[in-house]
């Protein structure tokens, strides 16, 4: 980053995109894993969603009576499947956002930064050990 801190607080529009840009191109091998693994997974896994959820849906409107075992099968799918996939998109949205703030929070005080020094610093889940 070639501005001080100070000096970024009074970034007009154009000159603010300028900087984002140039950030990515310090470190595009950085950006392109990331966006490879982390935020690719959840793009896909939003524009999915609607694919998988509209025929548990088209079920659920159908003739079938409100209190049917077919009716609860299909209730059971859909707030299973929802479930999962908040959970999928919390997970992946929290990294992604974490991986992409850490490799620029480095870049701009001069760090260096790899893929690999980026997903270590991903805080692992610990085994809870009640001792």
């Amino acid at each position: 980053m070639d501005l001080q801190p100070e000096e970024l607080q009074f970034l007009t529009i154009p000159q603010l995109l300028q900087e984002s840009i140039s950030i990515k191109k310090r470190s595009p091998r950085t950006f392109y894993l990331i966006t490879l693994s982390l935020i690719f997974p959840l793009s896909f896994a939003i524009l999915a969603h609607s694919l998988f959820t509209q025929p548990i849906l088209a079920k659920l409107d159908s003739s079938d009576p409100p209190n049917s075992d077919r009716s609860r099968h299909d209730w059971t799918v859909l707030l299973t499947f929802q479930f999962s996939y908040l959970i999928f998109l919390f997970s992946f949205s929290l990294l992604s956002t974490a991986a992409v703030v850490f490799t620029v929070a480095s870049l701009y005080t001069g760090k260096p930064v790899s893929f690999s020094s980026t997903i270590t610093a991903m805080p692992s889940p610990k085994s809870s050990n009640a001792s």
